[in-house]
């Protein structure tokens, strides 16, 4: 390694005077020497310079228009052909719609009365029907503390009990029953809701009619073998203009000593009266009473408040 300069080492020497001066270093010429320039290569006869483009925005050359084509005579004749097409349909129609005033009027209200037809068809298909009335046997399960009125189902249900009679689960009750058995029945009870282990509460109808219909289910389907039960069915609905909900729920198994059926469909149904009360109804409808089910629900439905 060499050392560096220290800041006492000694200048340059200045030259002596026997010395000549030393003279700057000269910059070599390129133009000096020209034999060392590149030479130009030689141009071939005929040939055209081309000049250099200045920079600028891209700017397309003109292009000449081709001449439009010649019309073809065919191109006359396919419209003509059209504008006779067009006068003999003209024609036609107006022959067949009669040749008047008269007939142009009628096929327009036609058209139009068509179009309000096929307009009013949807709001048709959307309007639903009205269910009819439900044809009972005439009498009437009154539960008088909430001014309703049930029909009986049909001639086939015998009073067993009531009206007014008090329950472990409701109160101003009427019982209905078919017998089936020495003791197998159908059974209807309807009255109001009374039941001490889960309080009526208006908002909560549909887990009321949820729980209860789980739980008689589960009794129905213990009275076999091998009993089982179905996921209950909810529906929210109103009878006549009161919020209500109706839950239907089947129990089966594979033999009972009390009848040959097999199963049973259970029914809870709930109406609000005014918020603090509501109307109840519990129903049992064995595989023998099957023919009954419909008629039951319906009977329900068609509830109505004084």
């Amino acid at each position: 390694m060499i050392d560096p300069p220290s800041e006492n080492a000694p200048s340059a020497l200045p030259p002596t005077p026997s010395e000549p001066p030393q003279q700057p270093p000269t910059q070599p010429s390129i133009e000096a020497r020209p034999d060392l320039l590149p030479q130009a290569h030689p141009v071939p006869p005929n040939t055209v310079q081309m000049q250099p483009v200045p920079y600028g925005p891209y700017a397309p050359a003109d292009m000449p228009v081709a001449p439009p084509p010649p019309a073809s005579p065919f191109r006359y004749l396919l419209i003509v052909l059209v504008v006779v097409l067009i006068a003999g349909a003209g024609a036609a129609g107006y022959f067949l719609l009669g040749g008047d005033d008269e007939g142009g009027d009628a096929a327009f209200e036609a058209v139009t009365s068509g179009e309000e037809t096929s307009s009013a068809a949807p709001e048709a298909e959307a309007t639903t029907e009205e269910a009819p009335a439900f044809e009972s046997s005439g009498a009437m399960i009154p539960v008088a503390s909430v001014g309703s009125q049930t029909p009986v189902p049909s001639d086939t249900w015998e009073l067993r009990e009531g009206p007014g009679s008090e329950g472990a689960d409701l109160n101003d009750m009427s019982i209905y029953v078919i017998q089936y058995e020495e003791s197998w029945f159908a059974n209807i009870l309807i009255g109001t809701y009374n039941v001490a282990d889960l309080p009526y509460d208006s908002a909560a109808m549909t887990e009321i009619a949820t729980e209860l219909t789980s739980f008689w289910s589960e009794q129905s389907a213990a009275s076999g073998v091998n009993g089982i039960v179905s996921v209950p069915q909810i529906t929210e609905t109103t009878v006549d203009g009161r919020p209500a909900v109706l839950g239907e729920a089947t129990a089966s198994w594979d033999s009972t000593e009390l009848s040959p059926d097999k199963s049973e469909r259970v029914i809870t149904f709930l109406v609000d009266v005014d918020g603090v009360n509501a109307l109840y109804a519990q129903a049992w409808i064995p595989e023998s009473a099957d023919a009954e089910y419909d008629a039951v629900v319906a009977a329900l439905l068609a509830t109505t408040f004084a």
